[in-house]
């Protein structure tokens, strides 16, 4: 069972963070959560030091135009999001003197 999930891993970090970081719930400690920006920032950065061992030339040669397509559309898209939602949501002219 612990090696074949039936869930990803991400998603089941994501959930097992959302049950336990409820601000209402109290398993985290102050102290952890006046640092969550720092934590989070040096997660990512190990994140990002692990993925980069396992990068190869060759992995980037078959993968490359894939991956960059997907990151360049995913990050329009939340751009997109972030700008409508007030709109969607709130309705309103209210967020259009940012443009």
């Amino acid at each position: 069972m612990g090696r074949h999930p039936f869930l990803p891993c991400i998603t089941l970090f994501l959930i097992f963070g959302i049950i336990i970081g409820a601000e209402d719930s109290d398993l985290i400690p102050d102290f952890f959560s006046a640092r969550l920006e720092l934590i989070a920032n040096v997660t990512l950065l190990v994140v990002g030091f692990l993925l980069g061992g396992t990068l190869r030339r060759n992995t980037l040669r078959q993968s490359g135009k894939k991956t960059l397509s997907i990151s360049i559309n995913a990050a329009i898209i939340t751009t997109f999001t972030v700008w409508l939602a007030p709109d969607i949501v709130i309705g309103g002219d209210q967020y259009h003197h940012i443009f």
